[in-house]
């Protein structure tokens, strides 16, 4: 099995079992409404972008540990801090 092979079963299974739920409960938000929504870890941003893309009223920003990630994350064009979530101040 090559590497883009793997990658697909992946990202389903990973749609299904945990992107999901979140997506589900984001649907459920006031669509009215403005709100902040943080990834905590956001890697290589899969599902920040996913976020962004699709719900439109969530300001989102991303939160990585991982300089070199974090990089990543903005020259995606994503909103990111560089830290660990047990020294940032979000409230």
């Amino acid at each position: 099995m090559n590497i883009e092979k793997i990658q697909h079963k992946y990202f389903a299974k990973t749609t299904i079992e945990e992107d999901q739920p979140v997506l589900d409960f984001l649907k459920k938000l006031n669509s009215g409404s403005h709100y902040n929504y943080l990834e905590a870890g956001a890697g290589l941003g899969r599902f920040a972008k996913l976020v962004k893309n699709n719900f439109r009223n969530l300001n989102v920003s991303c939160l990585e540990i991982n300089e070199q990630l974090h990089k990543d994350l903005i020259a995606t064009g994503l909103k990111s801090f560089l830290g660990s979530i047990r020294k940032m101040p979000f409230q």
